[in-house]
């Protein structure tokens, strides 16, 4: 005799009663799980960031506001204001009292006050010096200024050829599961072998793992993108990966480049360091009061007691005699002008040389889009359309047909790829244009 449970498995092949409680305690389990799920998403708070899409002259006038390395540089440039009110720079009063039987056996005491200064030209060199100080650190936060716009349009135009990149790789994936599902159906028909199919799953396989990739590096981006722009909220750039075209082609506006004149500024440093050294062999003034007692009978043959007040007024003049160790500082401020001025002349060829680099890559990569656009672009559709209506006609086998495909695709990534090279070269130009 069976029991009911061996019955139904003789009757039903495949089907186990044990393992139909398993089932059933399964999807118990997944419907408590689902239930918990949807009660936290109602009675739980869920934190979203949220996202909104930005332009890049939005980016730019949000970083120039937001960015904290920019608003150090202002800070600096407050502090040297600040110190030009220092320039004039006096010694402090010397105050002095002297008692003791200097005049004569009677205790007498003496008052005295000093002051030093150095000559007017030493203050107005100093106050020349802090004015110029002062003046590179407002051309210190145009050149940071001039960085973070670079670095959020290079980040910018970044993010929208990884985009492009992710969009060309979804499309194809969405054509190898659409030829995959065609390859099973045919392999199911006995119309094709399992060699066929492999091949458009292996191709699946590399395409998620480069979107995998193409993905961190999108993250990795817009990380960089939110330090830039310092804000709470997530922006995501969006515009045409092709940038507008311009005229790139002036080299004398290299002359205009922040970085040139930050160190022509250091030239006029040095000049006016110079001018402060100097100004120290100068000689320094001196001027003091004094008020004494004189007790006694005096020269006119009074008695005068120590009730009695004397005045006296001092004038002098400081004259630097040992001028070695200021005469040196003067010889090195002067190298230090030789010194600036070869970094102005080092910092002009540099950036003529970096102009003439990304001017001969823009021209390169200007004749090859170009040529992309005028011929390569155009065949792809041909390539496509062609190598699908003989595939599905039967007149390619697929390994000819995925070759056909990746020469499509491999032009439509070049494409991409050359955009991006040639949108470098035009922000590196723009940016030594400016």
């Amino acid at each position: 005799m069976i029991s009911g449970s061996e019955y139904i498995s003789s009757r039903l092949p495949g089907f186990s009663v044990g393992r139909h409680r398993n089932l059933l305690r399964q999807n118990f389990y997944y419907r408590f799980r689902i239930t918990l799920l949807i009660s936290a998403i109602f009675f739980f708070p869920v934190i979203v960031y949220s996202q909104s899409k930005i332009s890049l002259s939005e980016a730019i006038e949000i970083a120039t506001k937001n960015n904290l390395s920019l608003n150090n540089e202002r800070l600096k440039t407050e502090h040297a204001k600040a110190l030009i009110k220092s320039a004039a720079n006096i010694p402090g009063t010397q105050l002095n009292t002297e008692f003791g039987q200097f005049n004569s056996s009677f205790f007498d005491t003496r008052f005295s006050v000093s002051q030093s200064f150095a000559m007017p030209a030493v203050y107005n060199r100093q106050k020349e010096l802090f004015t110029k100080d002062w003046e590179a650190t407002m051309l210190n936060v145009s050149m940071k200024q001039y960085e973070l716009k670079k670095a959020i349009t290079e980040t910018f135009y970044s993010h929208l050829y990884l985009q492009e990149k992710e969009k060309l790789l979804i499309t194809i994936d969405s054509l190898y599961a659409n030829l995959l599902q065609k390859a099973n159906m045919r392999l199911q028909k006995g119309e094709s072998n399992i060699l066929e199919k492999t091949t458009f799953e292996t191709q699946r396989t590399a395409i998620a793992l480069q979107l995998t990739q193409s993905k961190q590096q999108m993250q990795m981006i817009e990380e960089i993108f939110q330090l830039l722009l310092n804000t709470d909220q997530k922006h995501i750039p969006a515009g045409n990966l092709k940038m507008v075209e311009q005229d790139l082609t002036d080299l004398s506006t290299i002359q205009n480049h922040p970085a040139l004149k930050v160190a022509a500024q250091q030239q006029q440093i040095a000049k006016a360091n110079t001018d402060v050294e100097r100004s120290k062999l100068l000689p320094e003034l001196v001027a003091g009061y004094n008020n004494m007692s004189v007790q006694g009978t005096g020269a006119d043959d009074i008695n005068y007691s120590a009730g009695h007040r004397f005045h006296s007024g001092q004038i002098g003049i400081g004259i630097p005699i040992f001028t070695g160790a200021q005469k040196a500082r003067v010889k090195a401020s002067r190298i230090n002008e030789q010194v600036a001025e070869n970094n102005f002349n080092i910092e002009k060829q540099s950036l003529q040389n970096s102009y003439l680099k990304y001017l001969a890559q823009y021209r390169q990569n200007s004749n090859m889009l170009e040529l992309y656009q005028n011929g390569y672009l155009r065949n792809v559709t041909i390539i496509k359309e062609t190598a699908n209506r003989q595939f599905l006609n039967g007149e390619i086998n697929y390994l000819e047909f995925v070759m056909l495909l990746n020469q499509a695709i491999n032009i439509q990534s070049g494409y991409i790829d050359l955009l991006n090279e040639h949108n470098k070269s035009v922000v590196a130009l723009i940016y030594l244009n400016k």
